[in-house]
């Protein structure tokens, strides 16, 4: 749909629009709001078109990993990080879509710049984030060395797809296709459980900042210069908050989890300690008893 009105009250029109299609949605003077809106879902038209294939592309792939996974009998595999892999993916590409449909309009400039800066401070977060995960965990334990010295090029790609999602890496550490020849040792990285824990935090504060910018973008645009929600704006709320909340009740999870286990391991140290002097006391006693049964023996001699 054409919009051929360029400012509020009676439309005025650029020679390349019919002024008197009544499909229009300038036509009998809208306002400025409307004008806006039918902008940018003009500017948004294919972004939506691509979003929709994408999301039929994920979900299809990761059907067809997971299938593929149990068909061969992956009985530890860990899905639900092919599931938040493929939504960070979604909502990252919903991101750079609706920075795209900003730039296209001049009314949009001051969120466009922002969005736009936001995005490369996220990028040059998740990049310097994962690089010193990765080098001071590859420091500490020589089995990330090896496992690496296998797998670069998967390595270097989960490190590149990093803006995309900091923790991107731990797809790595999913036990998938445990049973296929030549594969099996990719997806089963031995991956310490603080570097896994530094990972999800970090992703976790990625897409705070990204997604609450996005979002907060979004809102003012249909507060202040919308009149209605446009498509590609419901899919990056919704891509958004879906990436948000699953992330919060996956990292708070694990944590919590990591956190036990911490405790367990403490408490089972204590016990052993405790059991060893426990011991020690004993051994010592035994050996003034006997000590002070040799002493009587020689007395009463």
């Amino acid at each position: 749909m054409e919009c051929g009105c360029i400012q509020e009250g009676t439309p005025v029109y650029l020679p390349q629009y019919n002024q008197s299609d009544p499909d229009d949605p300038c036509f009998n003077g809208k306002t400025e709001k409307n004008v806006n809106t039918a902008v940018l879902e003009q500017a948004q038209e294919q972004a939506v078109n691509f979003m929709v294939f994408l999301g039929v592309a994920l979900v299809a792939l990761s059907v067809l990993v997971i299938s593929t996974s149990k068909y061969y009998g992956d009985k530890n595999a860990n899905y639900l990080t092919i599931i938040q892999n493929s939504l960070a993916v979604y909502d990252f590409t919903s991101d750079i879509a609706m920075l795209i449909s900003l730039s296209t309009y001049d009314n949009l400039q001051d969120y466009f710049h922002f969005v736009l800066l936001a995005m490369l401070f996220c990028i040059g977060y998740s990049y310097l984030a994962g690089f010193v995960i990765l080098s001071s965990e590859m420091k500490r334990k020589s089995s990330c060395v090896s496992y690496y010295k296998q797998n670069p090029i998967a390595v270097k790609l989960c490190f590149l797809l990093s803006p995309v999602k900091p923790n991107f890496i731990l797809i790595l550490d999913t036990r998938l296709f445990q049973k296929v020849p030549g594969v099996s040792n990719t997806f089963n990285a031995p991956l310490p459980r603080k570097m896994r824990t530094k990972y999800r935090i970090a992703s976790l504060l990625h897409l705070v900042f990204e997604d609450v910018v996005q979002l907060s973008v979004i809102l003012a645009l249909q507060k202040y210069l919308l009149a209605d929600w446009t498509v590609l704006n419901i899919i990056s709320v919704s891509a958004s908050a879906s990436a948000l909340v699953l992330s919060f009740v996956v990292t708070a999870y694990h944590l919590s989890r990591s956190y036990k286990q911490h405790v367990e391991r403490g408490h089972s140290k204590v016990v052993g300690q405790n059991a060893s002097t426990s011991g020690s006391e004993m051994s010592v006693k035994s050996d003034l008893e006997m000590a002070t049964i040799s002493g009587h023996s020689s007395v009463s001699l």
